[in-house]
């Protein structure tokens, strides 16, 4: 019971934003008496704040409606049709992370995910990532890149070793969101191909379906110093011609 109340107040919490946020047309598919119940169930979850004890000897009388309301949404959370992007209130205090260099970067801590580093090349990075790593390559990458573009993420992260890069290039195609004014972020994961790693980079890039990436990286050191120089020299002329 102690992960009970912290469970259903996130859930609850995040399906009233759902709802909020979602275009007009289809919120107005709820009814009104489905609103109600919702924050008759929110009410009673506030009023046991987040004790244990109160949620084990009264979340019962509560526990069948909101597995009721839960349901019932279940279609109109499966047809989702976000609104606009959302917009949180600005209250930036502000986070400083140092660096190897001895410079420290400010991440934002207001929701406003545009904030950015300048590299030691000059290349602007946004300091918040959006990352495709344990994501199938099913629709659920394509479909996640795509809502997080929309939320204004500017910067995302997949690799060859995640299989899901030809899903994060065609969000990126469908976003609407102009190539140059995303970061996009691959790497080399297979330390095996390390001596061909150019080969490799243009396939990712036909993957990818972009002339250039961003930032390109080695996964892991590989077991192989020599290998890892030479992948390294490749990375070094994919820079210099601009396709990284």
């Amino acid at each position: 019971w102690q992960g009970v109340p912290d469970a259903w107040r996130y859930a609850w919490a995040n399906l009233r934003l759902a709802i909020d946020w979602g275009s007009a047309e289809h919120r107005a598919q709820l009814p009104a008496d489905l609103l109600h119940q919702m924050r008759l169930v929110h009410n009673f979850m506030e009023q046991l704040s987040d004790h244990a004890g109160m949620w084990y000897g009264n979340w019962h009388t509560a526990a069948s409606a909101a597995r009721g309301i839960l349901a019932s949404l279940r279609p109109w959370l499966e047809a989702y049709q976000p609104g606009p992007a959302m917009r949180l209130p600005r209250a930036n205090i502000g986070v400083h992370f140092p660096t190897p260099t001895g410079r420290s970067i400010q991440v934002s801590t207001d929701g406003h995910i545009a904030a950015a580093a300048t590299l030691g090349n000059g290349v602007e990075l946004p300091v918040l990532g959006f990352g495709v790593w344990q994501l199938p390559a099913d629709g659920t990458t394509y479909q996640s890149v795509l809502w997080a573009l929309e939320a204004g993420y500017r910067h995302i992260d997949t690799a060859q070793g995640y299989g899901n890069e030809h899903e994060v290039g065609q969000a990126i195609r469908d976003s609407g969101v102009p190539r140059k004014d995303v970061c996009v972020v691959t790497k080399l994961s297979n330390p095996k191909e390390y001596p061909n790693a150019r080969a490799r980079f243009e396939q990712q890039l036909q993957l990818l379906g972009v002339d250039y990436v961003d930032v390109y990286m080695l996964h892991s050191p590989g077991d192989s110093k020599e290998n890892r120089e030479v992948a390294w020299r490749q990375l070094e002329e994919l820079y210099d011609e601009g396709r990284v």
